[in-house]
């Protein structure tokens, strides 16, 4: 059964007066032969990443807890660390509206092929994301592995029983860094104006470990830590796991099936709610639109530093003022009127309508 979910109506105002200008993951095209993403470009990804065989070396029990270390160490004492190098491929795509530009990096580990870059999922009915004054959503662009990292190493080592086991390791991206992810899964988001845009996302499970990172490429650089845009200055709405189990924090009664909560973000990116008894690990995943202010040419990389977020797509509009708004004396007066969730409403429902292809205000 389809599930609606219903925002306050302030929302129309924050991010519905542009509301035409959506871009959708499930516009995307894969091929249904190879399973490829169509459009992508496939380019050397230039981290420094490192396939070490058994036969070269078989690390000790534990190396994976912190392999980047060990196996740079071992690489230092090799006479040409070259020869174990691999050239991992980062599998690319773009897309745009009037005023955004999306671009959407996959680097999967050395193992992965083309087809495992870009996978399509999460196009059932009851995974929907859909709310009064935003996009309705169904179905997310994601990458199969490869977490944004400054390195990537392949190895073996020895298990508790001592037997031989393959593992990855990446040098994951800190915050706080003056350089920005080399290789893993990201998205870039530029606007040509200033104004809010709101990303519809798929955030795997492991919340409890896992932060919301909207990187601002123009902070950091050449010595100089890149800053994050966090706290109260992002928005995060959506649902988890259909909240079957969680509890409404503005109450602390039981949620209704679907039902669409704010979830705040705290400074360090991690998500904060009061999930119900005995779910505090918040081990569920979550589908949500994430706003923030974007400011005018400056580029957004927005990632997690241990998984690998889903798109669903995005929505840019303007505070400024509620444009194409028009009254039409030719339209059907009789005609069928909708909100921007494309839903059919009555007279009693109050806010922007389309009727004969045009907003108003009823």
């Amino acid at each position: 059964m389809k599930k609606i979910f219903t925002l306050i109506a302030t929302a129309l105002v924050a991010v519905g007066v542009n509301a035409q200008e959506v871009w959708k993951a499930s516009d995307l095209t894969f091929d249904e032969t190879t399973k490829e993403l169509q459009g992508m470009t496939i380019s050397d990804n230039k981290a420094a990443s490192y396939v070490i065989p058994n036969t070269a070396n078989i690390f000790a029990v534990g190396t994976w807890e912190d392999g980047a270390t060990a196996v740079t160490e071992w690489l230092s004492t090799q006479v040409d660390p070259s020869i174990y190098g691999v050239a991992l491929k980062e599998y690319t795509f773009t897309a745009s509206t009037e005023h955004v530009s999306l671009k959407a990096v996959s680097t999967p580990n050395a193992d992965k092929t083309a087809a495992e870059a870009w996978q399509f999922a999460g196009a059932e009915d009851n995974k929907e994301l859909s709310a009064d004054g935003y996009p309705t959503f169904k179905g997310y662009v994601k990458a199969n592995t490869g977490n944004p990292s400054v390195g990537y190493y392949q190895f073996v080592e020895y298990n508790t029983d001592g037997e031989e086991v393959n593992r990855v390791s990446d040098v994951i991206w800190q915050d706080g860094s003056t350089f920005l992810p080399a290789k893993g899964c990201y998205y870039e988001f530029t606007c040509s104006e200033d104004g809010p845009l709101t990303i519809a996302v798929f955030w795997p499970k492991n919340l409890a470990v896992n932060t919301i990172y909207i990187i601002d490429e123009s902070t950091g650089g050449a010595g100089t830590a890149y800053t994050r845009v966090a706290g109260s200055a992002v928005t995060v709405k959506g649902f988890r796991n259909n909240n079957t189990w969680e509890k409404d924090p503005s109450t602390g009664e039981s949620a209704t099936a679907g039902q669409v909560f704010t979830f705040p973000l705290g400074d360090d990116g991690f998500l904060s709610t009061s999930p119900e008894s005995g779910q505090d690990n918040m081990n569920q995943p979550l589908f949500a639109y994430v706003t923030w202010n974007a400011k005018k040419d400056v580029t957004y990389m927005v990632m997690t530093p241990k998984n690998q977020p889903g798109l669903l797509g995005f929505q840019f509009g303007s505070t400024t003022g509620i444009n194409n708004i028009v009254a039409d004396a030719k339209a059907d007066v009789n005609a069928p009127v909708y909100n921007l969730a494309g839903q059919k409403v009555g007279k009693s429902f109050k806010g922007i309508v389309v009727k004969n292809g045009k907003k108003f205000i009823q």
